[in-house]
Parts: structure tokens; C-alpha cells; sequence
């Protein structure tokens, strides 16, 4: 939210495969959101999320009551959803989310019709993110679902298909995918494209998160034993749509992204960052050279923003 800016106050939210409502949850960190959308097909989570959105609790007062001030809706299907439609009429959303949700798809052909609707539904200036496991599989997702919306997704080819019976001719594309999170920019994935198979780059482009163990998770101690605690890797990406005009302007290139866990050594830190000029660079901060960054290196978190300093 920090890269948005101020001036980013998302008013309407789609929520694809939402399970119950988790996304929609902690998308009331914009209180500028009137109403959401969730495409979920199962009925015993839209019960869930029923729940869980009328009675969402934060450890920061508001005033905000969610059965007064947002307008919840619920559809089965993204087909369903858009059947009939012109893809000029498309309802348009200010923010799109779609958690653990393109995995379960089956085919990459799917998630390929699935991302190009979600697209066409983003609203401009607004912000479509994708989350998935740390998995091999959920990496993999990601990086193909990152290529494929780069690289100009064209709806005539499955519109006719899925949504209508006559023929649409496609629209000429007057905004353009630009990638916001976790890269600091839009040129191919060097962990997913580049030259780096080997040691810390293997596993691919992920983050984690420690968690709370819920009971529901299994313990090697038993239920209810164990650590309270788990870490959880993941994968993400979140687009921007800009104006087509915008899109090639020139951005912050000194600002990169830590894409694996600082190595503390004692007197040093390595910091493996993905740089705003699409590559990968071991970037060593020693106490005796950097008295102005060591500090900071050795305070630097796994995901985390790197602005290049003059070293």
C-alpha cells in the first residue's frame, strides 16, 4: 500500500476464489472501499465469509460497520458472473484479488481466460494482485501468469467462447500492465528466465511469513501441541493498470527488492537484491566501508525494499 501513495482509495473490490472473504478482510485497510464482489462457488464458505465480514473485528477502532457501509454480493463463477455482458459494459473494480485461487484451476489454459477477464475488469489506475503457495507449482504460477498479462493478454479469442455468442473485436489496448510488487519492475523475471538455478536462487521468487498454528493444522506433537507458530512461504504479484502513454516512463531504478534472507556475518551482510533494472546482484555491506548502511543492512528483512546507496 505504501508504493500506492496517498492518492490510491479503492472504492469497489472483486475477491476471485474467495474461500471466506479473508481478502476482503484485510482489504478494510482502505476505508474507501464501498463495496466488494466475492466469486466464490462454494456455498458453506460464502456462509463463512457471511460471518466473517459481518462481524470483522481489527485491533484498530473504527467507526465502520460492515453490514452499513459495504455492500457485499456473491456470485458462484466468473462466467456466470460476466455471462452476456459486452466486454465494454464489464463492471469495473478499483481492486482485484486472487489468493490461493488460480491454483485450483485446472489447466494453465484456465488461468490464462481466468487473469485475462480479471484484467479487463480493473478499473484504470487500479491494482490486480495474485497470491499463491511458495510451492514449486504456486512459483510457477505466478511467473507464467506475470509473463502472460506483460505480455498483452487478447480477448477475441475466447470472448465468443465463454461469455457470448456473436463475435467481439478486440479493443485497442489504451492501458498497460505495469508490475508494482514485489518487483520494481516489469522486464522478465530474472529468477524465473535469468542464468540462476543454482544455490539460494533455485527454490524461485518467494517470500515468507510467520503465522499463527491454528488447531486445524497438524502437530507432530498431537492436536493442540507443539509450536503456536508456522512459517508460510508465498507468491505473489500485483499489476497496476496505466495509461498505455505512462507506461514507459522511466522509473525508479535504484530501488530494489530483497528476494532472500540477509546473510549476517560478523563484521558484513550480503543482501541478495532483485534491482529496478531487472537483475540480480549480491550486494555486500561491511562495517569498515558502509558506517552509514550497516546498520540498516543488518536490520534488512527477506522481501523488504533496497534503495542502491552510493557504496
Amino acid at each position: 500500500a505504501s508504493l500506492l501513495g496517498d492518492e490510491y482509495r479503492p472504492k469497489t473490490m472483486l475477491d476471485f476464489g474467495s474461500g471466506p472473504g479473508t481478502a476482503v478482510v484485510a482489504g478494510r485497510g482502505w476505508e474507501s472501499i464501498q463495496s466488494a464482489v466475492l466469486i466464490e462457488p462454494s456455498t458453506s464458505m460464502w456462509e463463512i465469509a457471511q460471518k466473517l465480514l459481518l462481524n470483522a473485528d481489527t485491533n484498530e477502532p473504527s467507526d465502520r460497520e460492515y453490514e452499513e457501509d459495504i455492500e457485499i454480493r456473491w456470485q458462484t463463477s466468473l462466467p456466470r458472473y460476466l455471462k452476456g455482458v459486452h466486454p465494454i459494459d464489464f463492471p469495473k473494480f478499483d481492486l482485484i484479488t486472487a489468493t490461493f485461487s488460480m491454483s485450483e484451476l485446472p489447466s494453465d489454459a484456465a488461468r490464462t481466460v481466468a487473469i485475462s477477464l480479471l484484467w479487463e475488469m480493473l478499473a484504470p489506475q487500479g491494482v490486480l494482485i495474485v497470491v499463491e503457495n511458495g510451492s514449486t507449482r504456486g512459483i510457477e504460477i505466478v511467473q507464467k501468469l506475470r509473463k502472460t498479462v506483460l505480455a498483452g493478454i487478447s480477448c477475441e479469442q475466447f470472448y465468443d467462447d465463454v461469455l457470448l455468442e456473436e463475435h467481439v473485436e478486440e479493443a485497442p489496448k489504451s492501458y498497460m500492465p505495469q508490475v508494482i510488487a514485489p518487483c520494481t519492475h516489469s522486464r522478465p523475471c530474472p529468477l524465473f528466465e535469468g542464468d540462476f538455478p543454482q544455490g539460494r536462487y533455485r527454490e524461485g521468487c518467494h517470500f515468507s511469513q510467520i503465522t499463527d498454528r491454528y488447531v486445524t493444522i497438524a502437530s507432530s506433537r498431537g492436536q493442540g501441541r507443539g509450536r503456536r507458530l508456522k512459517r508460510m512461504d508465498y507468491s505473489y504479484i500485483a499489476f497496476r493498470k496505466v495509461a498505455a502513454a505512462d507506461s514507459s516512463v522511466s522509473r525508479d531504478s535504484a530501488l530494489g527488492r530483497l528476494v532472500r534472507k540477509p546473510i549476517l556475518g560478523g563484521e558484513h551482510v550480503l543482501l541478495d537484491v532483485c534491482q529496478g533494472h531487472g537483475g540480480i546482484e549480491r550486494v555486500p555491506i561491511t562495517k569498515k566501508k558502509h558506517k552509514h548502511l550497516y546498520r540498516k543492512a543488518r536490520k534488512a528483512t527477506w522481501g523488504g525494499l533496497w534503495r542502491e546507496e552510493n557504496l
